[in-house]
This record gives C-alpha cells, structure tokens and sequence, in this order.
C-alpha cells in the first residue's frame, strides 16, 4: 500500500480534484481561490442579461445549457412569483466580481438554483449529476454528527456499563416478572368485562365489539402464556442466576481492570489516524491520469459541472486494492484488540486464579467470548491457563458454556 502511495504522490494530480469543491467562471478563475474572486467562493450558472425568458423543463436543458455562463457569487440565486416569465434581469452588484458585472454576467433567468457544496447549480438544466452532488452534500451537512457521533457512543457506553453494573440484576428480574404479570393482569381485567359487556363496557370500541366468550378464550389464552413464562423461569431457574452472575462478573472485571475501558478508545483512534492517511493516499492514487478539460463550455453542454477526465484505467485498479487494504487493516486492529483484552484478563486475574477464586474464573469465562480463546491461548506460555482436573481453579467452568 505504501509503494501504491508513493506511486500516487509521484503520479497523481490531486489539484485537478479541487473541481470537485471548487468551480470556474468564465474567465478560468476558480472561484474562491483565485485573485479577485477569493470573496466569491459559489459558482452558479446563469444566461446573459436581458435573455428572453426560459421554460424549466427537461427538453429547455440542453437549448438552455448551451448558454449558460459560469459566474463566481457568494449567494445562490433564488427566483421570486412571476421571475420565471421575465427576461434575465441583473442581482445586486455585490454578489459578483466586478468584471462579471460590467460583462452582464451577474444576471439571473428565474430558475431556483440549489447549493451543492460551492455549486449553485439549477435541478432543471442539470440532471446527469445531481444525484452524486446531493450525497456529498449531505454527507457535508452530516460532518459534525459524525464528529460527536464517537464521543457521544462512549459516554453512553459508560452510562449504560454504570447501570449495568448497579442495575442489571434488577433489570433481568423485573423484566421476567413483568413477562408473566402483565398478561395475566390483563386476562383477568378481560375475563371480568367479558361479565358486564352487556350492561355497558370500559373497553376500548374495538373490543367491546367482541362476543364475551371470545373475551374469555382471550383471557384464558392470556393467562396460558403467563403460567407458561412463570414454568419456564421456574424450570432454568439456575440457568437465569448464572446469566446474572456472569453480568455482575463481567461488570466486576471492567472495574478492576480498567484499561479495558481505554482500549477500545485507543485502537478507534488508532484507526482513525489511519484512516486519515489512508484517504490522503487514496487521493493521490484517484489522481493518477486525470487532467481537467480544455472546454468549459462543452462540459457545460454535457451537463457536467466539474470538466473533470481521466485518460487511463490504472486508478481503478489502484482504488480496488486500497479499499481491500482499509478492510484487512481495520479487522487487523480489531484482532490486536482482542489480544489486548487476552493480555488484560491474563495479568489481571492471575492472582485470583491462583489462590482459586471462582469469581476471577468467572470474569475470565464472560470476558473472553469464545471466538477470543485462541487468543487468550496465544497470549500465555504452554501450561499457563487450562482446565485442569478436580480440584484445579478450572474445574466446573464448563458449566457456562
């Protein structure tokens, strides 16, 4: 990948990319960068002033984009009632360079132009590409929710891990209780308005419309699935404990090894610094062979706003096996995370196992998903960690499995 990227540095052209971000007037500037439109960072796209009125339809496209002339702006235009039906008539003369305006560039036809990054660009004239514009504009928009998207997830990951950790036991407890309560509280408020629906009922109109011995069957049928639910908690009563005993262990090993609650931060900030240098190279690779074309005006006429080309196919390649690349790297930090929590289970529960206590057993068992205990293997010396014979601090951890 590095070789890739040095290829790219060498070969690419990642200014041609600005066209991306960035348009041209009519006198080659790209607006907002170049001398005397650095103010002037939108481009729209208008007809000459004083041209006769337009229709906005698909088949005045290609008539209307044969003329249309590029012109640096710091405001989309907006068309007001009764614009569409009036010749192209001048905007306020500080919403362009003053070359446009003396040229009668600064002028609009009526349409309603919509912002697509520095575009200002007429849904009407310009179909071909609106629809990869309007993703990037909204991706654009949704850049700060992404940003705080990360730091909110952890502090609600700590939030939820507190009441987890307070609060999970109750929480498996009430919610079974509440699994058998409710249907039976109402069958039994059911079969009693099945008695008095002749005298005037309190139901709701979609019920009362039911005969009383269907509202008993209901109720019985109600009163099945809590007796049901209260046989099932009964049956895997233990079953039910170890899950609560395994939460609270799990809970308990997060308090006393709290470098596993950093970890996780550190490898997603590890991943973003790669996939910041990761983009930079892919830019540089997407460079390769693209030039920017020579006639503004027939890309205009295409209805391509950015005139941008590329001469070869060998980018195509080149971003294929970048992109298997992110993927590979990604999963590979995502396996050294789970090496670490190995490590961290190892040196934080060493001490417990060896004195024999269950509840390090139990922290190691939940900890460590199945899928990580080759891992856990790996992380130790031969003869470290096993399940040993009776009497070993391995010996009934199989019951959780």
């Amino acid at each position: 990948m590095a070789a890739l990227g040095a290829f790219g540095i060498k070969n690419g052209n990642p200014e041609v990319l600005e066209r991306f971000a960035h348009g041209r007037d009519s006198y080659g500037r790209l607006c907002g960068l170049d001398p005397n439109v650095t103010d002037f960072r939108l481009v729209y796209y208008t007809l000459l002033e004083g041209h006769p009125p337009v229709l906005n339809g698909s088949s005045e496209a290609l008539d209307i984009r044969k003329q249309l002339i590029p012109v640096c702006t710091t405001k989309c235009p907006k068309a007001a009632a009764g614009d569409e039906k009036k010749n192209s008539t001048r905007r306020e003369v500080d919403l362009c360079p003053h070359d446009e305006v003396a040229a009668g560039h600064c002028a609009w036809y009526g349409g309603n132009a919509t912002r697509l990054g520095f575009y200002c660009v007429d849904p009407h004239v310009f179909t071909s590409q609106i629809s990869i514009s309007i993703n990037l504009q909204d991706l654009q928009a949704a850049g700060l929710r992404l940003l705080v998207a990360p730091a909110a997830a952890i502090l609600l990951g700590f939030l939820f891990l507190g009441f987890v950790h307070r609060f999970g036991h109750v929480c498996i407890w009430v919610g079974l209780l509440l699994s058998a309560v409710v249907p039976a509280a109402f069958g039994a408020w059911l079969f009693h308005e099945s008695f008095v629906a002749a005298g005037g009922t309190h139901l709701p109109t979609w019920f009362s419309q039911l005969h009383p011995d269907t509202m008993r069957h209901v109720s019985y049928g109600l009163w099945g699935v809590s007796a049901l639910i209260f046989l099932l908690a009964c049956c895997f009563a233990a079953t039910i404990r170890a899950v609560i005993s395994v939460l609270k262990a799990t809970s308990d090993f997060l308090t006393d090894v709290p470098s596993q609650m950093v970890q996780p931060v550190l490898v997603g900030l590890v991943q973003l610094a790669f996939l910041g240098g990761w983009m930079y190279l892919f830019v540089q690779v997407a460079s390769v062979g693209v030039t920017e074309g020579t006639n503004q005006q027939k890309c205009i006429e295409a209805g391509d706003m950015f005139c941008i080309q590329w001469k070869s196919t060998t980018q195509r390649y080149g971003l294929v096996f970048f992109l298997l690349m992110l993927y590979w790297v990604v999963n590979y930090l995502h396996a050294l995370s789970l090496y670490g929590t190995a490590y961290a289970v190892r040196d934080g529960t060493s001490q417990l196992i060896a004195e024999g206590s269950q509840k390090a057993a139990n922290a190691f068992v939940i900890a460590v998903s199945p899928y990580e205990l080759s891992a856990v293997a790996s992380a130790n010396t031969p003869g470290a960690w096993h399940l040993g014979p009776s009497g070993s601090p391995w010996q009934g951890l199989g019951k959780y499995y």
